[in-house]
């Protein structure tokens, strides 16, 4: 029969990752709280051996045809079950794949990235080793958050805005983060600043810099 009241170890694992497993339990049981939370803000660049092993075996499947003979596309059809290549790609790549959806590749073909992007991150908070920065980079991608709906090309570049505007600075210096979230071309899209021009300024970041990512203007 299982206890009626959870026991402390259970409530803080609960709080701080994405649901407490028995051997998440044993472990903080063993080594103690305050031992598992240096732990876990000692946590490594990148993801633990394991997780990425484990990312590295999973495959999605894609399926899209060649486009009609009156089409300006030129993909070829497509039907595999594929590794999630994209989880890699760096910038250039990403924004060209958004920028020449419906005529260099398949609209499938596009969409495919931020898939690779959600899927990964369904994988890592279920398997990471490091659940709390796990916790934390859902977190600040709420805060600093990037709608998926507003821009395909915002959405392209949504891969690298985590792998380098997120999670290096999830358990780090908010002041770090910040900045690497006002460089990253993701949100440079999503909230205008791309536009912006010193005779005609667009104020939509700035504004979201004051209201909402900080508490004013003393960061």
């Amino acid at each position: 029969m299982l206890p009626t009241e959870p026991t402390f170890e259970r409530r803080a694992l609960n709080r701080v990752t994405f649901g407490a497993r028995d051997t998440d339990v044993q472990y903080v049981e063993t080594i103690g709280w305050p031992a598992w939370v240096a732990e876990q803000l000692a946590a490594p660049p990148g993801d633990d051996p394991s997780l990425a092993g484990h990312l590295g075996k999973q495959t999605m499947r894609i399926r899209y045809d060649a486009p009609r003979m009156d089409s300006r596309g030129t993909w070829k059809a497509t039907d595999e079950d594929r590794a999630l290549t994209y989880l890699t790609a760096d910038a250039t790549t990403l924004w060209d794949l958004a920028r020449r959806a419906g005529a260099a590749f398949a609209p499938t073909e596009a969409a495919r990235p931020f898939q690779e992007h959600m899927a990964a991150t369904y994988i890592r908070n279920t398997h990471a080793r490091y659940q709390l920065r796990e916790f934390m980079v859902d977190f600040w991608h709420n805060h600093l958050n990037i709608g998926k709906a507003q821009s395909n090309l915002a959405n392209s570049a949504l891969i690298p805005y985590d792998r380098e505007a997120i999670r290096p600075h999830a358990l780090g210096n908010f002041r770090a983060m910040l900045e690497a979230n006002a460089r990253s071309a993701s949100m440079l899209i999503y909230l205008d600043n791309w536009l912006s021009r010193a005779d005609h300024p667009n104020e939509n970041y700035a504004r979201e810099i004051l209201e909402l990512h900080t508490v004013g203007a003393g960061i």
